[in-house]
């Protein structure tokens, strides 16, 4: 079993740029300076910064739809920052279903607890992992989109 760490408290930030660039830094120790490992491979992450300051992949988590920079932070998308490190390098785990799908030409791997209700997504590119972003799961039909995805990806799988 994973030892998930306690979500991001919001409310003990003043201002949001505080807590932004809190979480931020974990984002650097967990993905930049210390990247985590998927079975013993390790997983690289996209550095490129955007005009307001921040990781593009950053960003990515901590917002929901076209991750511009002047969209919306979701706190309940950042709180749970501190998972996703732990979740990746904790795999194989049977409370996490891990496997393969097809997202238009990119091969990617999901991670995903019916338990947290929560995602992560990775890349698969040539021979790189890039961790592309984690969410957690809020509508119904999305998890019945994921369980069925699973299922089949596991019917398929030799035992």
């Amino acid at each position: 079993m994973i030892d998930i760490p306690p979500i991001i408290h919001t409310e003990q930030f003043k201002a949001e740029n505080e807590l932004l660039d809190y979480a931020q830094k974990l984002f650097i120790h967990d993905f930049i300076d210390y990247p985590p490992k998927l079975l013993s491979k390790e997983i690289k992450t996209r550095t490129e910064k955007m005009s307001n300051g921040y990781y593009r992949t950053f960003w990515h988590i901590v917002t929901e739809g076209n991750h511009l920079e002047n969209d919306k932070v979701d706190t309940n998308r950042l709180e749970r920052l501190p998972w996703i490190n732990p979740i990746i390098e904790g795999q194989p785990d049977p409370e996490w279903w891990l496997w393969k799908t097809k997202r238009g030409k990119d091969d990617r791997i999901l991670i995903y607890s019916k338990k947290y209700k929560y995602l992560i997504v990775i890349d698969e590119r040539n021979k790189d992992v890039v961790f592309w972003t984690a969410y957690p799961v809020i509508y119904p039909h999305v998890e019945r989109k994921l369980e069925k995805e699973y299922l089949q990806y596991k019917a398929k799988s030799p035992t």
